[in-house]
């Protein structure tokens, strides 16, 4: 089939399906002859449906035929009746349905058919989606017009599309007049602001989406109607959106609510109302008397609040019959005009129409001031000064008279009173009667109170006269009761609070009562006995009944009192009682009862005794200090003169047996020292003047010295890196002898003491216990505190003596020097009181070895511990701080060489020997030395000096001057003149606080008395070439 052909077919049967009904029936031949012409066939039926409903009533059957036999007509051939005579068959669809079918017979071109086919039914199908939508469309217009509810479209800035009819109902408009109206027009203001404000949300919304999916919008507003009424309307919106999905107006439904709005208003009101009155009603049952007045102010706001009242006033009548009227009570609403003022004028007697009005009716409603009679000129001339628009007002009878009103008034502006308005005044005008009356009764209840008080008060004169007389008599009965129960109880609680121990006997020696001391002091003893002291069942006696009796027995025969000191041997134990006899004494004067005060003083008479020991052992070794002192100024003198003796005999011919026996004098002299260190030790068990020393050679030398001509041997164990010990020399060799003469004591059938020495670490006390330690030496002199614990196991830090942790962290490291014996071992109930003053195990001694021991290693920053089993020996450890590395010791590696040297040295000592001796030592020595006697003599020497500019490179200053000023106080001042000034401290006192802490007072270094030449020179040299 060619393209004309198609095209002719296409478009006769594109005019077929567009076709109208009336032209159906023209346009469906000629379609099907153009169909036979180019199809080929020899005939062609097309048969529609009678149902279509664009084309109504309509039913197709046509047949066409290329045969001209006249038994073939054009319309409703028999002969193509039958359907199974046909050769090809095309059903129509449109839109899924069969509405008809085309035939053919014959050979011809069957794509011909089918184009006309699908061409058709296209057609059809867009006929049929058009009749659908205008279908619809009038079925929907017919509703909405037939709605009660006004259906409205605008576009973004309310310019309206659509209003339906309903309008008119609505509001009374037609559509186009709505549409002419903008927002102002259609709402009142509140809703306008409203539906402006909801407005502005939504354009915002689509602002920032317009492809926003869901607004929804219901507010209740207020409408104008056409009339200038207003109806309440309630507005249910969404967005219109274009094809392409975005936002472009607003579509709705306006309902009218009004009737619903007003009705739920009034419910609201009436609630309101019910509430007020409700509230009113049982606000003021039992409202106290000062606080009616609030109420009656409470009551005038609320009815004014509700029936929209500017000004609420209650009055009432000034006097009897006068017809002039005060203000009770008013309330004014903000912002409305206010005329206290004209209030002052009110008066009935003028106010002639008022009065009759009250007096006739039991209320005023006036809704316009302006409609009062002119006979009201009164009143209308207060009205109009008070910009008063419209009154209400109800008479309060009281007695049946018109004694008060209640006014309210609405100002600027009449508005009418509402229909409530009657009922709330009555009920408010009720109130006030009420809170009135009361008032009034309350007032006269109370003149009846004070009259009756008055005339009780004057009834009851004279019986207040008789009891006050009696009760002054009872006041001071109490008085005097409460006090001796005062009395009583004072005396009870210092009676039984009375750490003395108070117990009383009658005549006959029965017991009467203890104090609690008492009791406790009877329980140490036995049950009961102080109350069965003279029982005869009395077990217990111990000398106490003898006592006790015979003391009572005094007292009653002297009636007087009596005190003794007495003391009782209990369980091998002494006790000491210091007791107080007296008579109990009767109204009469006669004794009925004695009572015994005593207390325990054991403990207290041994403290006096050992404080007895102490001061004795203060007073030896304030004694052995000033010897060891003035033996030390001595020794020095003759050490130093033996120096300058063995250098001269050095070079003379008999220079060997010269010098052997200085050496020999020097040994006794070294000996000597040793002994006055040990004094001085004793002296003040004090502060340590530490340097590094060698524990081996005192170790060595100690218990050589100590073991010497006992059949006890000392066996060594050292370390071989030993380092040196931080410490006093002489004082370690004092504890080292003690615990070694203990040792071997311990021994006395001989035996082996094992003595070692090694690097080790420990923990010391805690600065709180090291403190609590001090304290007890500066208490007891040397003496030490008693260890209440185990030993401690280690040593962390240095404590200085002070008791915190030093400054100056050096002693990290600690020696370990353990004395073990073989001995008979101590017992467990010694072991805790080995280290206590006068505490001894033997028959001879003084028990202050191991004390004295105790103190010197704590001042140490060490500690000394104890291990022992009896029958399996003792372990004494002691903890001694080890010297920093790099510093010198002086026991061993240090060469005797006397070394020599140049410079000025100033020297001050009060001994005349020494400062000479010195002065030509150090001049042998190659110094150039030049002495002082005292602190003042120095300063002047040395002010000199320093003003010559010829300052000495070294000072030496003795530190003790008897009767003048020292080396401690020489060097202060010494110093403010001159800071950089070298100077060595020197004492023969040598715990003397500024050696143990020269630096802190000055000084380069420290030279004790005595000394020897190899001494001075090193330390000289040493002083004299160090920093400034």
């Amino acid at each position: 089939m060619h393209f004309g052909a198609c095209t002719e077919i296409f478009r006769a049967f594109t005019e077929f399906g567009e076709s109208s009904v009336s032209d159906v029936i023209i346009r469906a031949p000629l379609a099907m002859d153009q169909l036979l012409a180019f199809s080929g066939y020899s005939a062609l039926r097309l048969r529609l449906s009678h149902d279509i409903p664009f084309w109504p009533c309509t039913s197709l059957d046509i047949t066409r035929t290329a045969v001209t036999d006249s038994s073939f007509p054009d319309l409703d051939v028999s002969v193509f009746s039958d359907d199974s005579r046909w050769d090809f068959e095309l059903p129509l669809i449109c839109l899924g349905n069969e509405t008809g079918r085309i035939l053919a017979r014959g050979e011809g071109c069957s794509d011909a058919i089918v184009l006309a086919g699908e061409t058709l039914s296209r057609g059809m199908e867009y006929r049929l989606s058009e009749y659908n939508f205008m279908e619809s469309e009038k079925k929907f217009r017919t509703y909405v017009e037939l709605s009660n509810d006004c259906i409205w479209a605008a576009d973004l800035e309310l310019n309206w599309h659509y209003i339906s009819p309903s309008v008119f109902k609505l509001r009374g408009l037609t559509p186009e007049e709505a549409m002419q109206e903008n927002i102002h027009e259609l709402f009142t203001p509140e809703s306008a602001q409203v539906a402006l404000t909801i407005l502005g949300e939504a354009l915002e919304a689509i602002r920032k989406n317009p492809y926003i999916d869901y607004w929804p919008l219901l507010i209740e507003c207020e409408e104008y109607r056409k009339d200038g009424s207003t109806v309440w309307c309630e507005i249910t919106a969404s967005f219109t959106k274009g094809p392409d999905g975005r936002v472009i107006g607003i579509q709705g439904v306006t309902r009218d609510i009004d009737e619903r709005k007003r009705t739920q208003l009034e419910l609201i009101k009436r609630m309101e109302f019910e509430n007020i009155i409700s509230g009113l009603s049982t606000n003021f049952v039992n409202l106290p008397l000062h606080e009616l007045q609030e109420g009656i102010r409470h009551v005038l706001s609320s009815i004014c609040e509700f029936l929209g009242a500017d000004t609420g006033i209650v009055f009432i009548e000034t006097g009897h019959e006068t017809g002039k009227f005060e203000i009770v009570d008013e309330w004014n609403r903000p912002g409305k005009p206010q005329h206290p003022e004209l209030w002052q004028q009110v008066c009935l007697t003028s106010q002639s129409w008022w009065l009759a009005q009250l007096r006739d009716r039991k209320f005023i409603l006036v809704d316009d001031t302006a409609m009062v009679p002119d006979r009201a000129a009164p009143e209308k001339e207060l009205f109009a000064l008070g910009e008063i628009a419209s009154v209400a007002s109800i008479p309060l009878a009281m007695d049946r008279k018109l004694r008060s009103f209640l006014a309210l008034a609405k100002k600027t502006t009449p508005v009418p009173w509402s229909s409530d308005t009657p009922k709330l005044l009555e009920i408010a005008g009720q109130l006030m009667v009420n809170i009135l009356n009361r008032i009034k009764i309350e007032r006269e209840l109370e003149c009846h109170r004070l009259d009756l008080e008055s005339l009780v008060q004057e009834r009851t004169a004279e019986l207040v006269t008789a009891n006050m007389k009696l009760k002054s008599e009872i006041i001071s009965r109490s008085e005097a009761e409460e006090a001796l129960r005062r009395s009583e109880s004072r005396f009870r609680a210092i009676f039984e609070s009375a750490s003395d121990c108070i117990a009383v006997w009658n005549m006959e020696l029965s017991f009467m009562y203890a104090n609690s001391s008492a009791k406790s002091f009877e329980n140490r003893i036995s049950i009961n006995f102080l109350s069965d002291l003279f029982s005869e069942e009395q077990a217990v006696n111990l000398g106490f009944r003898e006592f006790f009796g015979e003391k009572i027995d005094q007292v009653i025969q002297s009636s007087s009192s009596l005190r003794e000191v007495v003391s009782f041997t209990i369980d091998g134990k002494t006790l000491v009682l210091d007791t107080a006899f007296s008579p109990i004494k009767g109204m009469d004067g006669g004794i009925f009862a004695v009572v015994a005060l005593f207390r325990d003083i054991t403990d207290r008479v041994q403290l006096e005794n050992e404080l007895l020991k102490a001061k004795k052992i203060e007073s030896i070794g304030v004694l052995a200090g000033g010897i060891a002192h003035d033996f030390n100024n001595l020794l020095t003198s003759i050490m130093l003169n033996l120096s300058l003796a063995k250098l001269k005999a050095s070079s003379a011919p008999e220079s060997k047996s010269i010098l052997e026996k200085i050496a020999a004098a020097e040994k006794g002299a070294h000996r000597s020292k040793e002994l006055a260190d040990q004094l001085l030790t004793f002296a003040r068990g004090g502060a340590p003047v530490r340097q590094a020393a060698s524990l081996t050679e005192i170790i060595r030398e100690c218990a050589g010295f100590t073991v010497s001509g006992l059949n006890v041997k000392c066996e060594f164990d050292f370390e071989a890196e030993l380092k040196p010990a931080h410490i006093d020399p002489g004082q370690i060799a004092q504890v080292l002898n003690n615990i070694i003469i203990n040792a071997a004591q311990a021994m006395p059938d001989g035996g082996i003491i094992r003595i070692s020495a090694r690097n080790a670490s420990h923990v010391i006390p805690s600065a709180e216990e090291h403190r609590n330690f001090m304290k007890g030496l500066n208490s007891h002199d040397f003496f030490p505190v008693p260890l209440s614990s185990g030993p401690f196991s280690r040593l962390d830090k240095q404590i200085d003596q002070s008791g915190e942790s030093s400054s100056n962290d050096s002693f990290r490291d600690f020696l370990l020097v353990s004395v073990e014996d073989q001995g008979c071992g101590i017992g467990a109930d010694a072991i805790g009181r080995i280290f206590d003053p006068y505490f001894t195990t033997k028959t001879s001694g003084n028990g202050l070895g191991l004390a004295l021991s105790y103190s010197i290693i704590k001042k140490h920053g060490g500690t000394i511990e104890v291990f022992s089993e009896p029958g399996a020996g003792s372990r004494f450890d002691v903890y001694l701080p080890a010297a920093v590395s790099g510093v010198r010791e002086i026991h061993s590696g240090i060469t005797r060489k006397i070394e020599r040297g140049t410079g000025s040295i100033l020297i001050m000592d009060d001994e005349s020997e020494i400062r000479d001796a010195l002065s030509e030592m150090l001049s042998d020595l190659g110094y150039s030395p030049q002495i002082t006697a005292h602190g003042a003599e120095l300063i002047d020497v040395f002010s000199r000096s320093l003003e010559n500019g010829t300052p000495p490179d070294l000072l030496i200053l003795d530190l003790t001057i008897p009767g003048g000023m020292g080396g401690a106080e020489a060097i202060s001042r010494i110093r403010n003149l001159h800071p950089e000034i070298r100077a060595i401290a020197s004492s023969g006192y040598s715990n003397d606080e500024v050696l143990a802490n020269f630096r802190d007072f000055g000084f380069v270094d420290i030279i004790p008395k005595p000394y020897e030449i190899v001494t001075l020179s090193r330390i000289v040299a040493r002083a004299i070439n160090s920093e400034r």
